[in-house]
């Protein structure tokens, strides 16, 4: 047990009722990003992930502790390591990862209103392949790559 500014921090294990929650698979290097009540996870490997042709997407209400699997037609390549920022407590903005093939250097947004992903166009030179890194975005919506 540890004290953070004088409060106590304790972890615990969530346990779900069988009608209300069906997670989703164990993964590792997925980004998780809280836009109002829920979070949406996007990628990560696990079992199976490398017949993934689209990243896959989990959305959790966290009220409720239901999960719910979206259905994307298009999107970016399956990836985990990536990193995800929230813009204009709506937009997901990602970049980079891996996957079983490829160092990724692609921006990609993810609209978590309408649940399909954006084209996005850039200016400026990309920046070189990154994975398992961070991202955070600035007043100017620049992304600054950790």
């Amino acid at each position: 047990r540890r004290r953070v500014r004088g409060k106590e921090v304790v972890w615990k294990t969530q346990s779900y009722p069988d009608n209300i929650c069906t997670p989703l698979l164990k993964r590792f290097g997925a980004s998780h990003t809280v836009v109002g009540n829920k979070l949406y996870v996007l990628g990560g490997s696990f079992s199976g992930a490398s017949t993934l042709k689209c990243i896959d997407v989990w959305c959790i209400d966290i009220f409720t502790y239901k999960w719910k699997q979206l259905e994307i037609l298009n999107g970016p390549v399956h990836r985990w390591g990536h990193s995800a920022s929230l813009v204009d407590n709506r937009y997901i903005y990602g970049f980079g990862g891996f996957n079983h093939r490829y160092n990724m250097y692609d921006l990609w947004v993810f609209d978590t209103e309408k649940h399909i992903f954006i084209d996005v166009t850039t200016k400026g030179s990309t920046p070189k392949y990154r994975a398992f890194h961070s991202s955070i975005v600035y007043e100017d919506l620049s992304l600054i790559h950790i």
